[in-house]
């Protein structure tokens, strides 16, 4: 009598423990044998009390007939709580009960078609992906596709046969789109599940740095399913999807016809859940193409739509690109506004992945600002959360940190260590993303600084650092042609290294080239990298072009050209890294 107390006494008496470790312990005691038909009895109680409400109670149900040792009813609550917390944004409770059914399904030896499976996978995989572990979600996902459609190839060879294949379809499609278009509709919910699955892989493998080849693959497989089912958000994410790799491949029309399309689709009722998401790839299309303005007004209509619907993970990755978007203007405050609002919800979320990217940009945000100090704590604080194997964007954005924060302090062994592992990792996989050309431009930039002032280090790694800096220049050429973010950059670290070399006049003609083109572009902050390079170098610079650039440059901008006009002018030397992005 003292271990329990009547908490209701009609019409149906209820009991409770007087503590949570009394009822913890006396349930501790009982033998499965007794504790099984007990929650059965449970079960059956909610099951019959609550028959006309149940979808609240499912997971509660779930682990009932899973404690009563009932597989299959189990298995059929366990499904169906899972898509519901995934549905609800309830990521944690989506993977413990994706992870418990397939763990359910192999204790109890309980046959599970192909289909069934997959629902579980898919479920699993799309949880970890919201949750920020890439890794494990990748794992999940390429099974769901291998269960429903056609395992992925692996190897490059395989990856490049496919690749061909699926392209061969896409063409066909258009070539003859109303022979394909709802063909497959009987196998609507498959058809959707299958292109989700290839839409989020797409975005895996993207930012791993995955081969081109593979990207391709695995989002055109996703097309050429969805594109054969009826319109949906499916068919919308992975248009989005395809347009950024065809803007990859340097299929400009293509990639314009692909986001359109996806903008149409996501237009439509079926379409209208994927629109958040397709004006966030949009943003990402145009950033990668260096249109900053265009990028950004993609991304204010991405969060607010995001907002609306409340997608806190998705915001956050929104959040993400703002803050790459802003930093790559020097616009810092504007940066800090939206990586502070990423760290934010990713802390509230759980996810680890945009947490480190946003003190990765916490750390260039005070490092642009010279608060070396405040940059290398949020440097450290990124540098303690662990990279997943295939999280290639947070390990070489962390080198890339790395790099610039050594050489600030002086201590430049350090410096060129960081410089080598971004090489190492882009020279052994070309880049498929804007980013990671961005971080790679960044790395170049520290090999030049490192060569072209005069100190014992630069005498002792001469012709290190010269083959380095030539490798980078002629790679990074590579690069704009695919990634317009960095194009007009390639051009001023080649002039750079063109002077350093001794070829003054080509150094001279590159970097008025540069400040041409930026002008033309409305790109001030590279307009101005170029001017400050001529002046630097003690060459001649328009005045008039100066002082009509000054008013649209940011202020870290505008001070960063005038210091340079005003150093050369008073007949001093560039001795130290960069003090901002321009």
């Amino acid at each position: 009598g003292d271990l329990v107390t009547l908490d209701v006494a009609e019409p149906e008496a209820a009991w409770s423990f007087r503590h949570a470790i009394v009822r913890d312990v006396t349930y501790a005691l009982w033998t499965r044998n007794q504790r099984s038909p007990l929650h059965r009895a449970v079960a059956q109680w909610y099951e019959n009390r609550f028959a006309d409400d149940l979808p609240p109670l499912h997971p509660l149900l779930a682990h009932h007939w899973d404690e009563a040792g009932e597989a299959g009813i189990a298995l059929g609550y366990l499904e169906l709580a899972g898509e519901q917390a995934l549905r609800n944004g309830a990521f944690d409770e989506a993977r413990r009960l994706h992870a418990r059914a397939l763990a359910l399904q192999a204790e109890s030896g309980l046959q599970a078609d192909d289909e069934r499976r997959a629902r579980w996978h898919s479920g699993l995989g799309m949880a970890l992906y919201f949750l920020g572990e890439l890794a494990l979600s990748r794992q999940h996902l390429e099974i769901t596709v291998g269960l429903l459609d056609r395992p992925l190839p692996v190897g490059l060879g395989a990856t490049r046969r496919r690749l061909l294949s699926e392209l061969t379809r896409q063409a066909l499609h258009r070539w003859r789109p109303a022979r394909f278009a709802g063909r497959l509709g009987h196998r609507q919910e498959q058809i959707e599940q299958l292109a989700e699955c290839c839409s989020r892989l797409g975005q895996i493998y993207y930012l791993d740095g995955e081969p081109a080849e593979r990207l391709l693959a695995v989002t055109l497989a996703g097309l050429n399913l969805a594109e054969q089912g009826a319109p949906s958000a499916a068919l919308a994410r992975v248009l989005a999807g395809s347009a950024i790799l065809a803007s990859l491949a340097g299929m400009a029309g293509m990639a314009s016809a692909y986001a359109e399309r996806a903008q149409a689709v996501a237009e439509t009722d079926a379409g209208r859940e994927a629109a958040p998401q397709v004006w966030h790839y949009q943003a990402i299309l145009q950033a990668q193409r260096g249109r900053w303005d265009r990028a950004g007004q993609a991304n204010d209509r991405a969060l607010a739509l995001i907002r609306e619907r409340g997608d806190q993970t998705l915001e956050a990755e929104a959040c993400v690109v703002r803050a790459t978007l802003l930093l790559c203007q020097d616009d810092f405050a504007g940066a800090e506004a939206a990586w502070s609002r990423a760290l934010r919800l990713a802390r509230r979320v759980g996810n680890s992945q945009i947490e480190c990217w946003s003190l990765l940009d916490q750390s260039e945000t005070l490092f642009g600002r010279l608060d070396l100090d405040g940059a290398e704590h949020a440097l450290t604080l990124a540098l303690q959360i662990p990279t997943q194997p295939h999280d290639g964007y947070s390990s070489i954005e962390k080198q890339r940190m790395l790099a610039r924060l050594r050489h600030a302090r002086g201590r430049l062994d350090e410096a060129l260590d960081a410089c080598e592992v971004v090489y190492a990792m882009v020279h052994a996989q070309p880049p498929a993303g804007y980013h990671w050309a961005d971080f790679y431009a960044t790395t170049v930039e520290v090999v030049l600084d490192l060569l072209e002032y005069e100190t014992d280090f630069a005498r002792a790694h001469h012709r290190r650092l010269r083959s380095r800096a030539r490798t980078g220049c002629r790679r990074l050429q590579r690069m704009a042609r695919r990634f317009g973010n960095v194009e007009i950059r390639a051009q001023t670290l080649r002039a750079r290294l063109d002077w350093i070399e001794g070829r003054h006049r080509p150094a001279e003609q590159l970097w008025r080239a540069a400040a041409a083109q930026a002008l033309e572009q409305k790109r001030a902050g590279e307009a101005a990298r170029a001017l400050a390079e001529l002046r630097r170098h003690g060459l001649a610079v328009d005045t008039a072009t100066v002082q009509a650039l000054l008013p649209v440059l940011r202020a870290q901008q505008a001070e960063a050209l005038l210091d340079a006009l005003g150093a050369n002018e008073r007949g001093s030397n560039h001795t130290g890294p960069h003090a901002s992005r321009t």
